[in-house]
């Protein structure tokens, strides 16, 4: 006979089988559970890394290279500069009142003429240097020119008065050809040359045979003595002295050769610091930019 405890346990059922299907159910619900996470995390993975494509075409897109231009650049110049006239000056440019194979002629008042029948001979609206840094069909100079000091005259192989093709023989090189304004002036740059500075070309015709009349510095660039964008005032007083003419924050170096009368190097200074920097003939010389 059972006693009444082996009784009631014998009335109480199977409760190990009941253990067992309680621990699937659990087990299910637990795969399920982390099935579910599993694909949470999958689904933000793939909203992250579309983001982040998303990011970089845009960046490709928008031209998000800092490169410059222009821009563009790298640092304030310390290259060797000269301090006379004579030195600034370049023996192959072309002289005062002389003429160039291409018809174009100096008589003597400081600007250049060219042919054509606009009688309109200075540009009147502003122009901000174009971006040449999305150009990519160009050869890069043998020469560079962003290396070279800027002297009264020109800067490396290049001289003002050149043409556009006589300077691209001279660096074996491309100079990039920019729309130019209503009046025939742009500022471009060298292709391929990362320290090129800003050439100023005038001119009526074919981009190739219009004139550089005027070169601009970019940071990097400097004269023989070391006089760049970032040189303090008192240096550039120091190195010219009585060759400078100060008239507010701008000082121009004037030559005291009569050959070199109509060129000049003009630096404009901003909490005695120079700011920006450039060479030229006048009357291109003192324009601002393509606006006279």
């Amino acid at each position: 006979m059972m006693d009444e405890r082996e009784i009631e346990s014998h009335n109480r059922g199977p409760l190990p089988n009941m253990t067992a299907s309680e621990s699937v159910t659990t087990a299910i619900d637990e795969a399920e559970r982390q099935n579910r996470q599993q694909a949470i995390v999958m689904a933000a993975a793939a909203v992250v890394t579309s983001l982040i494509a998303a990011f970089v075409l845009l960046q490709i897109l928008s031209g998000g290279d800092s490169t410059v231009q222009d821009t563009s650049v790298q640092s304030t110049g310390t290259a060797a500069l000269d301090t006379s006239a004579n030195d600034a000056s370049s023996n192959d440019s072309p002289a005062i009142g002389s003429s160039s194979n291409d018809g174009s002629s100096n008589d003597g008042s400081g600007a250049v003429a060219f042919d054509g029948s606009d009688d309109s001979d200075e540009p009147t609206d502003a122009s901000d240097t174009p971006s040449t840094a999305d150009v990519i069909d160009y050869t890069a100079p043998d020469a560079l020119v962003g290396d070279k000091a800027m002297t009264l005259r020109g800067m490396g192989d290049i001289a003002i008065g050149m043409s556009v093709a006589e300077a691209e023989t001279a660096i074996g090189g491309t100079i990039i050809e920019l729309e130019p304004d209503a009046n025939g002036c742009a500022q471009t740059r060298i292709g391929g040359d990362l320290q090129s500075p800003v050439l100023m070309v005038v001119g009526t015709g074919e981009f190739s045979t219009s004139k550089i009349v005027r070169i601009d510095m970019v940071s990097g660039n400097a004269t023989r003595s070391g006089i760049g964008i970032g040189s303090p005032a008192a240096d550039v007083l120091n190195t010219y002295g009585e060759r400078i003419e100060a008239i507010g924050e701008t000082l121009t170096y004037v030559p005291s050769d009569e050959a070199d009368a109509d060129y000049r190097i003009v630096m404009n200074v901003v909490g005695d610091v120079v700011l920006s920097a450039h060479n030229g003939v006048l009357p291109y010389v003192n324009w601002d930019g393509c606006n006279s």
